[in-house]
C-alpha cells in the first residue's frame, strides 16, 4: 500500500482543534489511524485509529482527518508536535505511516476595535475618526503587520484601503485615522492583520456614523471688552496677502482664470501651527496638481481628480521624512459650479472637505 503524504498544518488553537488534509493515492480507505507526539518529550498524546463503515472516497486523493479539540487530544498551546497517519483497506490492512509533519498550536489572540459596539452603528462627531485596535495573544506573539478598510453602507465596496502597517514586538499603539467621512452617512471599517507566526486576525465590519455639524466658515472671531474705550474689538485669524501672476492669468469680476497660468503667493504671511486652507474653485483641470504650499522643508499639494464623471480631490503633506495623504469624498460637479475645498490642520493631523454649497 502507498504511504499517505500529510499537508502542511497551519498554527491553530488546540481548545477548537482542526481538520487537516492528506493525499493517498492507492485504492479507497475504510479507516484512518492518527498518531500525535510532543516534540519535546517524544511522549504520544493523542493515537486513534477511526473506521468508516463505507469506502471514504476523497475528491482527486485528498482526504480530511480530525485533530480533534484539547479535552480529547490532550494537545495544549505553545507547544509543538509531530502527526502521522495511515490508512486501512477493506480488510483492515494497514498502510505504511505518513513522513512527520510539524504543527504548533497557539492561543486564537483578541484582535479588535476599542470602544466600538461590534453590534450598534457607533456615532462619531467629527469628519475624522482615529481607529485604536487591541491585540492581545497568551503566549506572547506578536502583531507582524495590518492593513485597515474603510467599507460603504453595503459592506460589499471598499472605499479605501490603507498601506499595510509594520509593527515590532512590543509595540501596543495599533492605530489609523480614517478621514473626509461624509456626515450622517453610514460606513463600515475593518482591520485584518497577520501575526509574526502567519496567523491571519481580522476585526470582522464594524458600523460607523459620523454626525457632526457643518459650519459655513472656519475663522475664528475674537471678541475683547474695551471698557474705558466704549467699544468691543474684534479680531480674526484671517490674513489678506497679495499673489503675483504671470501673463497667462486673467481677472474677471473677481474670478481668477489660471488655466496656463498661476498665482504665486510667497510674501505677508506665515502660517504657525492649527490653520485651514480654503479654496474656491470652478472647473478644475483634472488629473493635475491645482495648488501647492512650502516653506523649502514641508509641502502641502491639492490634486484634482475624475472618476466615472465624479470628481474628488487629494491633499498630500510631505514633511521630508513621511508621506500624508488624504482623498475627499467624490461628487458631481456640473459646469461652471464652484466647489469650496478646506484642508483643515488640527493637532498635527489634516480633514479635507468639499462644500458645493454655503
Amino acid at each position: 500500500m502507498a504511504k499517505p503524504i500529510v499537508h502542511k498544518i497551519p498554527i491553530f488553537d488546540a481548545e477548537q482543534g482542526y481538520k487537516f488534509n492528506f493525499t493517498y493515492t492507492d485504492s479507497q480507505i475504510y479507516g484512518i489511524y492518527i498518531i500525535i507526539t510532543d516534540t519535546t518529550t517524544n511522549a504520544v498524546t493523542y493515537e486513534k485509529t477511526t473506521l468508516y463503515g463505507n469506502a471514504s472516497a476523497g475528491k482527486e486523493f485528498t482526504y480530511e482527518g480530525l485533530i480533534p479539540a484539547k479535552n480529547l487530544s490532550n494537545l495544549s498551546n505553545g507547544c509543538s508536535y509531530t502527526i502521522q497517519v495511515s490508512v486501512l483497506d477493506k480488510n483492515q490492512k494497514e498502510s505504511v505511516l505518513s513522513d512527520q509533519v510539524f504543527l504548533t498550536c497557539y492561543s486564537t489572540p483578541i484582535f479588535e476595535f476599542m470602544n466600538l459596539n461590534k453590534e450598534g452603528e457607533n456615532k462619531i462627531s467629527s469628519a475624522s475618526y482615529i481607529a485604536n485596535i487591541r491585540y492581545e495573544q497568551s503566549e506572547g506573539q506578536g502583531l507582524k503587520t495590518c492593513r485597515f478598510y474603510l467599507y460603504d453602507s453595503t459592506q460589499t465596496n471598499v472605499i479605501h484601503t490603507s498601506d499595510a502597517v509594520y509593527y515590532s514586538n512590543g509595540d501596543t499603539d495599533i492605530s489609523y485615522t480614517y478621514n473626509s467621512l461624509e456626515n450622517d452617512t453610514k460606513y463600515y471599517i475593518r482591520c485584518i492583520g497577520e501575526t509574526v507566526n502567519d496567523v491571519i486576525v481580522d476585526t470582522a465590519l464594524i458600523c460607523i456614523q459620523p454626525h457632526y455639524a457643518v459650519s459655513s466658515t472656519y475663522t475664528t472671531l475674537n471678541l475683547t471688552n474695551n471698557p474705558h474705550g466704549g467699544y468691543i474689538q474684534i479680531g480674526t485669524n484671517i490674513v489678506s496677502i497679495s499673489g503675483k501672476t504671470n501673463d497667462q492669468v486673467s481677472i474677471n469680476d473677481g474670478i481668477v482664470s489660471a488655466i496656463d497660468g498661476s498665482v504665486i503667493y510667497q510674501e505677508g504671511f506665515i502660517v504657525n501651527g492649527e490653520s485651514t486652507w480654503i479654496l474656491k474653485v470652478k472647473n478644475p483641470i483634472k488629473n493635475t496638481r491645482i495648488a501647492y504650499q512650502s516653506n523649502g522643508l514641508h509641502e502641502i499639494s491639492l490634486y484634482c481628480y475624475d472618476y466615472e464623471g465624479q470628481t474628488y480631490f487629494k491633499l498630500t503633506v510631505d514633511n521630508g521624512l513621511l508621506k500624508y495623504v488624504l482623498y475627499s469624498e467624490r461628487i458631481m460637479l456640473e459646469a461652471d459650479e464652484f466647489v469650496t475645498i478646506y484642508a483643515k490642520r488640527k493637532n498635527n493631523l489634516y480633514q479635507l472637505d468639499l462644500v458645493k454649497k454655503e
